[in-house]
């Protein structure tokens, strides 16, 4: 069976489990950090993957590193954690992380929006922008920001998976391509 189908049955069980609960948002906050770990953090993900150490200490270094000033992990995500690595699945959990926070993110019309720019901008515009993609779009904006010198001003807006790039770097770009097109045609 394939891994994508595996990780999308993993993660409609738990939304479903975690909405009986009523406890999928707080799930959703869990799966954002394991998910955030787990991608950007490889000796992290390499504890998770090694068939050499045991279930029960994968386990508790999941727990460990979700910990925030809680003293514990829900009981959800333990159940659930308890339940992958018993089933043998531990190699798919960043996939079943992921499949979570779509499913979630699509269940409550919440878009993830990324804001890259050259400099750092204020919270003003930050409000402007996201006033403007929720009456576009009609949802929540769940905001991410970077700085990217190298697209020299102006910005990309990046809205559930759609981008709108008015950077410099960009235009320039585009101004170059069609004076050069049109010197060729010349010749």
């Amino acid at each position: 069976m394939s891994s994508g189908i595996i990780s999308v049955r993993y993660a409609k069980a738990l939304i479903s489990y975690a909405n009986e609960l009523g406890v999928a948002e707080s799930l959703y906050k869990e799966m954002l950090k394991l998910s955030d770990m787990l991608k950007n953090i490889p000796n992290w993900r390499a504890v998770v993957l090694n068939p050499t150490i045991n279930k029960d200490l994968k386990i508790k270094f999941i727990e460990s590193l979700l910990l925030n000033n809680d003293k514990s992990v829900s009981s959800t995500m333990s159940k659930f954690l308890k339940l992958v690595f018993s089933a043998g699945r531990g190699e798919l959990l960043l996939f079943m992380t992921e499949n979570y926070i779509k499913m979630y993110r699509d269940m409550n019309n919440i878009l993830k929006t990324w804001l890259i720019t050259a400099h750092p901008v204020g919270s003003n515009i930050k409000e402007r922008v996201s006033k403007l993609v929720y009456n576009v779009c009609n949802g929540t904006v769940e905001w991410s920001e970077k700085i990217d010198e190298s697209i020299q001003g102006g910005f990309i807006l990046i809205v559930d998976g759609f981008m709108f790039d008015a950077s410099v770097k960009t235009t320039l770009e585009r101004v170059k391509k069609e004076i050069v097109e049109k010197n060729k045609r010349k010749i």
